[in-house]
């Protein structure tokens, strides 16, 4: 998949762009990173840093201007901090960015973009422990959402929000499949209109 990074002023904003070869976030990260309970997506390491701290790695995930994109696991909150400098955007499919993460429960896509995704098929797939998911993201580009939730067995909520848009989805192929504790889903706002 493919990954723009833009860079922020705060309040102005400059492209660069990062080009991310389709692999899984723990890349590059000790072992133990596989036993996260949650994952970050932030802007920025911390305010109070004036230097990437102790323990923050740049990924192995491959870019093509070396924009550095950085992982660090917490294990004592058996947490997943993933930051860059600059917003993350993605593009094309984003499939295996959670492969081996079987124990996650949160994600936070606080500096995640979904703008130019074109699918999310599988994305989440047998995420099995994750309970809640906030989705209130952009996503006027996607066009299959095959499997997307597959397996995750202990989802009770997802939040969908106003911006996620299935205007022009083709597929939702067993989107929800072995979601056993799904049971009350707001979905009034998705279009079905181009669904096969």
């Amino acid at each position: 998949f493919v990954i723009t990074v833009e860079s922020d002023s705060r309040e102005e904003y400059h492209k660069a762009y990062t080009i991310i070869s389709n692999t899984s976030l723990t890349s590059g990260l000790n072992s133990s990173a596989y036993n996260a309970k949650s994952i970050e997506f932030n802007l920025g390491y911390d305010d109070t840093y004036d230097s990437i701290p102790s323990g923050f790695k740049k990924n192995n995930l491959q870019t093509s201007n070396n924009e550095p994109i950085y992982s660090y696991y917490d294990s004592t909150n058996y947490k997943l901090v993933v930051f860059s400098e600059s917003y993350i955007y993605t593009t094309g499919s984003i499939n295996t960015l959670f492969n081996g993460l079987e124990y996650i429960e949160k994600i936070e896509f606080n500096n995640f973009y979904f703008n130019n995704l074109t699918n999310l098929d599988s994305t989440f797939k047998n995420l099995s422990d994750l309970k809640t998911l906030d989705l209130d993201v952009s996503t006027p580009y996607i066009t299959s959402l095959s499997n997307t939730f597959f397996g995750c067995s202990s989802l009770t909520e997802i939040n969908f929000g106003d911006q996620f848009s299935t205007a022009n989805v083709t597929t939702m192929k067993e989107m929800f499949r072995e979601c056993s504790s799904l049971i009350d889903l707001d979905i009034s706002m998705f279009e079905f209109s181009k669904v096969t």
